[in-house]
């Protein structure tokens, strides 16, 4: 019997939910297995969805290195598809992966460096409410260097200014979920 990635895509977001990391990782690994080796008919949305709960599976296990490994792969495979470049998500988990694997303070915060750079273009493009439930070591340095949208005090009076938060709107599963916590709406995000 041919292996449906579907299924295991949902056993892997609802062992996310259950906050059971390795079983997760392991079916969203197997997915993406199925995905590169039988290519069954999936959308490129759903693929990059895919690679996006996988890398998530990684980051809640505190695997920085994997995880940036397979951000980087996201990058390679789907960036001429407007999926990559502007993601809010994209963007936070790259941010948060190179500030955890910068090995003291000075590369973390160097404005020029990976972890600023892409957590900044993660509060950008996906507004304040993309780092909600996350961690402050990861906004807080960004919100030394970067002022809030014309017409704010703060990024914290900005809500609803990422500018690019619609790109959220195709995801699937788990992480549809987590987004619309995060927002306290329910996905699209931009209506």
């Amino acid at each position: 019997m041919e292996n449906d990635f579907r299924t295991d895509i949902r056993i892997a977001d609802e062992s996310m939910a259950a906050n059971q990391l390795d079983k997760a990782y392991n079916y969203y690994s197997d997915a993406w297995e199925t995905l590169c080796e039988d290519r069954p008919e999936h959308k490129p949305e759903e693929a990059f969805w895919l690679m996006m709960s996988w890398a998530n599976s990684v980051f809640a296990a505190q695997d920085y290195e994997q995880c940036y490994e397979i951000m980087g792969e996201a990058y390679a495979i789907f960036k001429d598809m407007g999926l990559v470049v502007g993601n809010p998500f994209f963007h936070l988990r790259v941010g948060q992966s190179a500030y955890e694997l910068a090995e003291t303070d000075e590369q973390r915060f160097d404005q020029s460096g990976q972890a600023i750079d892409n957590l900044a273009r993660a509060l950008i493009t996906g507004g304040i409410e993309i780092f909600a439930g996350e961690d402050d070591r990861y906004l807080t340095p960004v919100l030394d260097v970067l002022r809030p949208p014309e017409g704010f005090e703060s990024w914290h009076d900005a809500t609803g200014q990422g500018c690019s938060i619609d790109l959220l709107d195709t995801s699937t599963g788990h992480l549809r979920s987590v987004f619309e916590k995060k927002y306290g709406r329910p996905l699209p995000l931009d209506s």
